[in-house]
């Protein structure tokens, strides 16, 4: 926000989204499956998606957290916003309007809300400390260092993370300020005091996530996800906590890839902002969203059964478990990076720019009337098939493209009138791939198409 406008002028308006790029055979599928039409290719309670509405409003916000349990956004404002900055300031989900707020420190930016409500975690970048805020009674309240190196000076937030069934204590992803690599390890602190293990420097986790809680690991341990977005080692791994601290597990060398990359976990699924999705524990690749080039910030929403990212000017929504896309919208206004992407309550989405906007997302959902002419699952298959030979074309070596798309084609030549014939050519479809895996098909590549083949497969019966 200008440093000359009032807090109480924050323009709002509100645009409604109209849907660009979704191709009729995407949206026929998805129609039959929100009706459980077409057998396997979506849960019967997926909702139909309308035209999102969209609220901008113009605030300088370095990130953003939600609070189910009163139904009101945080937001950490830096000092450029004038008289709102260096505070939380409280944003209404519905109208947007601006709450209550409360000075925290210099520069708060990255945020971590307990699961109960109960405390909001601050990383204050100008004081290299970590504020913590009492929700209920919304008041700051304990401040702790990180620590730091005689030679490259104080810790700072990297990444904050609350442990999901104690709200006093949080891991923090930390990092030194101009110097590069820039990671100083994960530490755990409880109320403010550092537990004695913590991972190593250098090369490490920048982004964390916990995942698995203690039922599946032990009181009172926890798994936590870190990915490494800093250097080309790529590295995910897998750590535990403990009432010692955290130490790593396991590391796994480009499962996801790519630099600032995010990562986001829900329901044991690892997704990254490249639109990757891993079984964390298993360490495979389960499959791609097709998000094009850059990705942006994801949020897997299983309650909805999508996931939406926000890159290239639009809102992306995809089928969380078939990789299909949904219609995406163009968002009116944006520019900046876009990232903090976050559900507000019943669906809803909202996020920041760094062009100091924050926006709003309505996605409305509903049932729908059951029009002639729904695809069974043949239809499905093919509309699956369709988009399968996108990503074949995409291949480097032209003549082993021209060569799986013939296979392809011929599956959906036959899916109308010979359906066996269909699941010979797709096994024959998978075995070549299988066979060029690591060579001219990328492992990673390969290994998702076989398994949208697999899941083809199941859908015909075969």
């Amino acid at each position: 926000m200008p440093t000359d406008q009032h807090p109480a002028e924050v323009s709002l308006r509100e645009t409604v989204g109209r849907p660009s790029g979704a191709r009729s055979f995407v949206l026929l599928l998805l129609l039959g499956a929100l009706l459980g039409i077409a057998p396997g290719l979506a849960s019967a309670s997926h909702e139909a998606i309308g035209p999102p509405v969209i609220t901008p409003l113009s605030l300088a916000v370095n990130d953003l957290e939600f609070d189910r349990h009163s139904g009101k956004i945080y937001a950490s404002v830096p000092s450029r916003a004038g008289a709102l900055g260096n505070r939380i300031v409280q944003i209404d989900p519905k109208t947007g309007a601006l709450g209550s707020s409360i000075f925290v420190g210099s520069e708060p930016f990255y945020l971590a809300i307990s699961d109960d409500g109960q405390y909001l975690y601050v990383g204050l970048h100008g004081a290299a400390a970590v504020r913590r805020v009492h929700l209920p009674s919304f008041t700051a309240g304990l401040q702790f260092s990180l620590g730091s190196d005689p030679n490259f000076g104080p810790f700072f937030v990297d990444d904050i993370e609350v442990v999901p069934w104690d709200p006093e204590t949080v891991a923090v992803s930390r990092m030194k300020v101009g110097f590069s690599p820039r990671h100083e390890g994960v530490a755990v602190y409880a109320n403010g005091v550092k537990r004695p293990d913590e991972t190593t420097d250098h090369t490490g986790s920048n982004r964390i996530e916990f995942g698995s809680s203690r039922s599946t690991l032990g009181v009172p341990d926890a798994r936590l996800y870190g990915y490494n977005h800093e250097s080309s080692e790529f590295g995910f791994r897998r750590m535990t906590v403990s009432s010692s601290g955290v130490s790593t597990l396991d590391v796994t060398g480009n499962l996801i890839s790519g630099f600032v990359v995010d990562i986001a976990f829900e329901d044991g699924r690892v997704y990254s902002t490249n639109g990757r999705v891993i079984d964390p524990e298993a360490r495979t690749l389960l499959g791609t969203y097709p998000v094009g080039s850059g990705g942006g910030p994801v949020l897997p929403d299983s309650d909805h059964d999508r996931v939406s990212f926000i890159g290239g000017g639009e809102l992306k929504m995809f089928d969380l478990e078939r990789f299909l896309p949904l219609p995406s919208y163009p968002i009116p206004g944006i520019s900046g990076i876009p990232d903090s992407l976050i559900e507000i309550g019943d669906g809803n989405l909202a996020f920041r720019t760094t062009a100091d906007q924050v926006f709003l997302v309505r996605v409305p959902t509903g049932a729908i009337s059951s029009p002639p002419g729904l695809p069974d699952a043949t239809e499905g298959a093919r509309a699956q098939l369709e988009q399968l030979r996108l990503g074949v074309k995409t291949l480097a070596n032209k003549n082993l493209g021209q060569q799986l798309d013939s296979k392809l084609q011929n599956a959906l030549a036959a899916l109308a009138s010979d359906r066996r014939r269909a699941c010979s050519e797709l096994a024959d479809f998978s075995n070549a791939v299988q066979a060029q895996r690591g060579r001219r098909v990328p492992a990673a590549t390969a290994t998702a198409w076989i398994a949208e083949v697999s899941r083809i497969q199941t859908d015909l019966d075969c």
